[in-house]
């Protein structure tokens, strides 16, 4: 649950995330601005595993939009820590598409072309990236630490 003003103050959802990674960029941003996120850890909710993907299986789809979500997050929302998120993203891209490549090509694919449709799409990143760090609030540090 969220107050529609600080969901408004956030700029609500990206709408250029389709599945995966939104809830954790939101958070992220919220985050951001100085705002805590609860948790009620005797809650019980029913999650049926990729119930709007349709498939409990990770298949190239599901690849492709939690890569491309993923790396979009970190240009979005890392700080100081960027090049290094950055890094590591494309270097755990770089490992599993090799895998993929020989096994189940469709799957390579499907990261390849995440990653080229955040180089498409890096202006309109990179303009999210720029409002969000010049509001943010909390050091990249104290929300690890958290």
């Amino acid at each position: 649950m969220i107050k529609r003003d600080i969901f408004s103050e956030a700029e609500k959802f990206d709408e250029r995330f389709f599945l995966y990674v939104e809830d954790v960029d939101l958070s992220w941003r919220l985050r951001l601005l100085g705002y805590q996120i609860g948790f009620a850890p005797e809650a019980k909710v029913a999650h049926y595993v990729s119930g709007s993907a349709g498939s409990k299986s990770v298949d190239a789809q599901k690849l492709y939009y939690c890569h491309r979500n993923l790396l979009r997050a970190i240009l979005k929302n890392c700080g100081s820590s960027l090049g290094w998120a950055v890094r590591n993203c494309l270097l755990f891209s770089f490992i599993i598409t090799v895998g993929f490549s020989v096994f189940e090509p469709r799957k390579a694919v499907a990261i390849m072309r995440a990653i080229l449709w955040n180089l498409a799409n890096f202006r309109n990143s990179y303009a999210w990236r720029v409002r969000i760090q010049t509001s943010r609030a909390r050091s990249d540090a104290d929300i690890l630490t958290r």
